[in-house]
């Protein structure tokens, strides 16, 4: 059971899709400002800054073309 969960995430037209920008997330952690006040490390599209007392979350995802197409008010358009 658990070797056919992990074959259909793998498979998952949705999780091969996000490979494709594997190169453009390699390459902005490898030339990213780093500082001690850049939190990275709280996900993979996600990070947060501390100012002063507070922080800004700073967030990223990709959405779907096809979903954007489809459903420009879903996407947030």
């Amino acid at each position: 059971m658990l070797k056919h969960i992990a074959e259909s995430i793998r498979n998952n037209q949705n999780v091969l899709e996000k490979r494709e920008i594997n190169p453009i997330v390699q390459y902005i952690d490898t030339h990213s400002f780093k500082s001690a006040k850049i939190f990275s490390d709280i996900g993979e599209d996600a990070a947060a800054l501390k100012n002063k007392d507070k922080y800004i979350l700073i967030t990223t995802d990709r959405i779907k073309t096809s979903f954007i197409e489809q459903h420009p008010y879903g996407a947030g358009f």
